[in-house]
């Protein structure tokens, strides 16, 4: 039974409400599954990137060296790493940029990839140290990822910055002496 008022069923009023309702929640829930979808796909490559320590070169034979393997499983190569030692665990842990990279390459192609990283200030009872990567993937975004293995999307590199601010005081420097 509906009662017309006015021209209008009431009945069909509020099944269209209902059903513009169930549209705006499935517009939502679309544009949400998209955006995870577009973050996923951004994050992809950088998923695929690790660096560890390892103790032992198996290239050179009964020998402890400051290993770090680079192991880029994804199908393109990343840009503009940095590699350095610090704190990962116990009294030691640490990820700020006041450690130096230690080695920074302009590319690593897809591959495991065995270097030497010097500088590995060794571990104590309490402190052990572990690599921390920071590296740009084939679309330009920067990413991050700890000696615990912790992936970080990196919107601002502080060991970019700093470097390039040494860089321009050296330029600046060159420049005074190329003018007296």
């Amino acid at each position: 039974m509906s009662i017309a008022r006015d021209g209008f069923d009431i009945a069909t009023v509020i099944i269209r409400a209902v059903a513009a309702a169930a549209t705006v929640f499935a517009v939502w829930v679309a544009v949400g599954v998209a955006s995870q979808d577009s973050r996923d796909r951004r994050r992809l490559q950088a998923t695929m990137v690790s660096a560890w320590q390892a103790h032992m070169d198996p290239r050179v034979p009964n020998t402890i060296a400051d290993t770090v393997i680079v192991q880029n499983a994804s199908t393109s190569a990343i840009y503009d790493v940095l590699l350095s030692w610090v704190g990962a665990w116990g009294n030691a842990k640490s990820d700020s940029p006041e450690y130096a990279p230690t080695l920074r390459l302009s590319m690593i192609p897809p591959g495991s990839w065995w270097m030497q990283v010097t500088g590995n200030p060794g571990g104590a009872m309490d402190a052990r140290v572990g690599v921390l990567i920071e590296f740009s993937d084939g679309v330009g975004q920067r990413w991050m990822r700890t000696a615990r293995g912790e992936l970080h999307h990196v919107r601002h590199s502080d060991w970019l910055d700093k470097e390039s601010r040494e860089v321009n005081k050296l330029a600046d420097a060159l420049t005074r002496i190329a003018r007296a």
